[in-house]
């Protein structure tokens, strides 16, 4: 397993996934984050996502923690640093990958 992220502590908010969703832009970050050897803290709003995302880290042999987020809440975004700093002893990198939208030809959503 590379290590080039070794020693690097990331927050990846919209980490979680739905159970048979496949791979969302958050999770793909956070998995290739674990894999490269950072410790890496899933941020979902839904609890159960976050999970889903944290339990396929765990099958592949990686360590996460998980915390429940929402960004647009001052509050959460502040809990959500101290939860990585308590858990980890510092922060390095923030990613934010929420993103929500549906389905749909993109030249005919408003």
């Amino acid at each position: 397993m590379p290590d080039r992220l070794k020693d690097k502590v990331a927050i990846v908010t919209g980490s979680g996934t739905r159970e048979g969703d496949g791979i969302g832009v958050g999770r793909a970050i956070v998995t290739l984050m674990a894999r490269e050897g950072a410790s890496v803290l899933v941020v979902d709003r839904d609890e159960a996502n976050a999970l889903v995302t944290a339990k396929a880290l765990s099958d592949e042999g990686l360590a996460c923690e998980v915390t429940v987020a929402d960004v647009s809440n001052v509050s959460d975004c502040e809990q959500m640093v101290q939860t990585a700093i308590d858990k980890f002893g510092q922060l390095t990198t923030l990613v934010n990958a929420v993103g929500i939208g549906g389905g749909g030809n993109v030249t005919e959503i408003e």
